[in-house]
C-alpha cells in the first residue's frame, strides 16, 4: 500500500445524516443509505462520516472542521444539499489539489444543471471531482454538454425490501374494492408538492363523480405550510395527515392504497425516493409530468403522467386506473417489476466501479 495511504482516512462520507431525526427527506435518506450501503461493502476500509447539519448555524467552524478532515481524507463522497454544494464548491476545488483528494459526487435532485450551467468556475470545479453521479439520464445528458466527460448515470435506492409477490396480489384485490379508495401522498409536505392540488382533485372526484374515496397524508410538514396544511385538513373531512411512517413500515403500509399521488412542482425534484417505495409497495404512481417524472413513470404501464397543475388531469388519471380489476391488477404488477432496476448493488454499481479503478485502498 502506499507509504501515504497509511496516515489518512481511506473513505469518508460527508453530508447530512441528521442523526437525532427518524422523518427525513429524500436528502438525508439518500446520505445514510450510501453510507451504510459502503460499510457493508468495504467493512475493511471503515468509512467514517462527516455529518454537517447545523452547517449554517456555524458555517466558520464546520468549515475549519471539514478543512481538518480534508487533510486526512484520501476519498471523499459527497451528498451535499444545494444550499450546502453551493458553500462546499467555493473551497473544495483547491484543496483536491492541495490535499491530493479524490471526490466523489452523488447528487441529490435535479438542479445542479440549472444551477452550474452559466457559472465556468463551477464546471471547471465539477471537473476535478473523480465522478459526478447523477440521478437521471436527462440530467446527465444537459451536464454533458458542458463539456463535462466524468458524468454517471446512479439513480436512487432503497434499502428496504419490495412486497412479496403474492402479498401484493392480495393487496391488490383489497385495495380495488375496498370503500372509501384510498390515495396517498408521501413526502415532504409543501405547497409546492402539490399536496393542495391533490386535496382538490379528491374533492371533485367525490362531489362531481361521486367516488366514495379519501386522500392520506405522509410526510414532514414544511413550517411555512403548517398553518394553510391544517386549515384544509379541518376544512376537508376526506383528508387526513398520518404522520411519518416507521422506517420499518413504509412498504407495507403503502402497499394498503389504491395509488400514490404525486402532483409536485418543487423545482429541486430528481428521481423522489418516494416513487420507487411506491414501487417496492407494487403502487401505480399519478404524477405530473415535471422534471424528470417521464423518466421514472412509465406511462400507461406503471401509472399515469398529467400537465403539471391541472386538477382535472388528476381525476382523469384516476379513473383510467380504476376502471376495471383486470386494469388495475397490471398496473400493480408492472410497478412492482419495475422496483427491480433500482437495487443497492445496481444503483451504487457506478460508483464502486470507479472507486475500484484506485487498487490503492480498495
Amino acid at each position: 500500500m502506499n507509504k501515504d495511504l497509511r496516515n489518512k482516512e481511506k473513505m469518508i462520507v460527508y453530508g447530512n445524516f441528521k442523526l437525532n431525526d427518524e422523518g427525513s427527506g429524500g436528502q438525508i435518506t439518500k446520505t445514510r443509505n450510501v453510507y451504510k450501503f459502503l460499510c457493508e461493502k468495504y467493512p475493511h476500509l471503515e468509512p467514517k462520516m462527516f455529518n454537517m447539519e447545523n452547517w449554517k448555524k456555524r458555517p466558520i467552524s464546520t468549515f475549519l472542521r471539514f478543512k481538518k478532515t480534508l487533510k486526512a481524507c484520501k476519498t471523499l463522497i459527497i451528498l451535499p444539499g444545494d444550499n450546502n454544494f453551493k458553500f462546499l464548491i467555493r473551497f473544495l476545488p483547491k484543496y483536491i489539489k492541495k490535499y491530493n483528494i479524490n471526490v466523489y459526487y452523488m447528487v441529490v435532485g435535479g438542479w445542479l444543471y440549472d444551477f452550474v450551467k452559466n457559472k465556468d468556475k463551477f464546471v471547471k470545479a465539477l471537473a476535478l471531482f473523480k465522478g459526478v453521479f447523477v440521478e437521471t439520464i436527462l440530467l446527465k445528458n444537459n451536464l454533458e454538454t458542458l463539456g463535462l466527460n466524468n458524468i454517471f448515470y446512479s439513480p436512487v435506492f432503497s434499502m428496504r425490501r419490495p412486497i412479496d409477490l403474492e402479498e401484493a396480489k392480495k393487496k391488490s384485490e383489497i385495495a380495488f374494492v375496498s370503500r372509501p379508495l384510498k390515495f396517498c401522498t408521501f413526502s415532504r409536505v409543501l405547497e409546492e408538492k402539490g399536496i393542495l392540488d391533490a386535496v382538490l382533485a379528491i374533492k371533485k372526484l367525490r362531489e362531481v363523480n361521486n367516488l366514495d374515496c379519501e386522500l392520506h397524508i405522509f410526510g414532514k410538514i414544511d413550517d411555512g405550510f403548517k398553518n394553510l396544511f391544517y386549515k384544509v385538513v379541518e376544512d376537508n373531512r376526506f383528508v387526513r395527515y398520518e404522520g411519518f411512517i416507521p422506517n420499518d413500515s413504509v412498504i407495507e403500509t403503502l402497499s394498503n392504497y389504491c395509488c400514490l399521488l404525486f402532483p409536485t412542482y418543487y423545482y429541486g425534484e430528481g428521481f423522489p425516493a418516494t416513487l420507487l417505495e411506491a414501487y417496492m409497495a407494487s403502487l401505480p404512481i399519478i404524477a405530473s409530468n415535471w422534471k424528470y417524472n417521464s423518466e421514472i413513470i412509465i406511462d400507461n404501464k406503471t401509472g399515469f403522467l398529467f400537465t403539471v397543475r391541472d386538477i382535472d388531469g388528476i381525476i382523469a388519471a384516476i379513473l383510467k386506473l380504476i376502471k376495471d380489476k383486470d386494469n388495475y391488477y397490471r398496473f400493480r404488477m408492472h410497478a412492482l417489476q419495475r422496483s427491480e432496476l433500482f437495487t443497492p448493488d445496481k444503483a451504487l454499481s457506478p460508483l464502486i466501479v470507479e472507486l475500484e479503478k484506485n487498487e490503492d485502498y480498495i
